[in-house]
């Protein structure tokens, strides 16, 4: 399968000119893909009951060095677990932004199979 028969659409809601849904191919679809699986809960993604969710528990846990290391291992692990051979993970780091009670999430990774570059910046609300 290659990176452009992929297809997406805006996680956000966003819309084009035409005010259609924003739709993502391509590299942009795959990194929408993880963005969507990043702010998941479990049971979110049809067909995949288990997948996604992995940030959700922490969401209601403080904000500090210790969580921000709990919620990258289990990012780094889930991905693994729920994109096995789509993404090679070369970097996730959580940073708790105290300022705004939110965590700054970013991951980085290569895909074999779609031969392209991945990175994703989320911040999700923390509880």
């Amino acid at each position: 399968m290659g990176l452009n028969s992929i297809i997406d659409f805006s996680l956000t809601g966003g819309t084009d000119t035409s005010g259609k849904i924003q739709e993502f191919s391509g590299k942009k679809a795959f990194e929408n893909a993880i963005l969507l699986w990043l702010t998941s809960m479990q049971g979110d993604t049809v067909r995949e009951p288990f997948s996604g969710g992995y940030v959700y528990p922490y969401l209601l846990k403080p904000l500090s060095d210790d969580n921000a290391d709990a919620i990258q291992e289990t990012i780094v692990d889930g991905l693994h677990e729920d994109f096995p051979s789509q993404i090679n993970v070369q970097a996730v780091q959580v940073v708790p932004n105290y300022k705004n009670r939110r965590w700054d999430i970013n991951v980085i990774g290569y895909s074999p199979v779609y031969n392209t570059s991945v990175n994703v910046e989320v911040s999700i609300n923390a509880g």
